[in-house]
């Protein structure tokens, strides 16, 4: 009798312990866990369920790794085409905060533009003389942003002053709202 029982016994724990196991392992992230289906009854099926949803699990997970690996590539393709265009290029959200800018933006400023990343353009004009210019740059650009044409603004850089065409057009709605602005340095050829 204890024998039989033994034998009963093992026979409905080893399926949970199986279970238990691959569930383990899922829950450290290895959805390659196939448990072996014992039985054809409840314990096999709920088996056979677990089995499926390690599958469906390890499908998600390789696909959310290859749309990670697609848009690092398109982040990555559009930051080289950004830089190499000489125009300067400076995208805010919708609460004014500088999120991306490209090298030549940083050029035309003659500031770099760094340690602003993630501030609003509202509150440079309390830093220092040069925020407060590239506030006021901003504003004007921003000013005409409903008005399809580009403008011409003077901006007073670092070292002189520029003469500067300028265009401000909202971010495409699936990137949120917030704007982006393009300026290019015209100076020599207005002199």
């Amino acid at each position: 009798a204890l024998v039989i029982a033994l034998y009963f016994a093992r026979r409905f724990l080893e399926p949970i312990l199986s279970l238990a196991e691959g569930a383990k392992a899922v829950a450290q992230g290895d959805f390659s866990q196939q448990c072996p289906v014992y039985r054809s009854d409840e314990l096999g099926h709920l088996t056979t369920l677990f089995n499926h949803m390690t599958v469906q699990l390890s499908i998600a997970q390789q696909a959310s790794e290859h749309n990670r690996l697609q848009q690092e590539a398109a982040r990555h393709y559009l930051e080289t085409v950004l830089n190499s265009i000489t125009a300067g290029v400076v995208t805010l959200d919708e609460a004014g905060k500088l999120n991306t800018y490209n090298h030549s933006a940083e050029t035309i400023l003659g500031m770099p533009l760094n340690n602003l990343l993630g501030s609003s353009w509202h509150d440079w004009g309390h830093q220092t003389p040069q925020h407060a210019l590239l506030a006021e740059l901003f504003q004007a650009i921003l000013d005409n942003r409903d008005n399809e044409q580009t403008i011409q603004t003077t901006y007073s850089g670092s070292d002189e002053a520029r003469i500067l065409l300028a265009k401000a057009m909202p971010l495409p709605e699936d990137h949120g709202k917030g704007m982006v602005l393009v300026f290019d340095d015209v100076t020599a050829l207005v002199h």
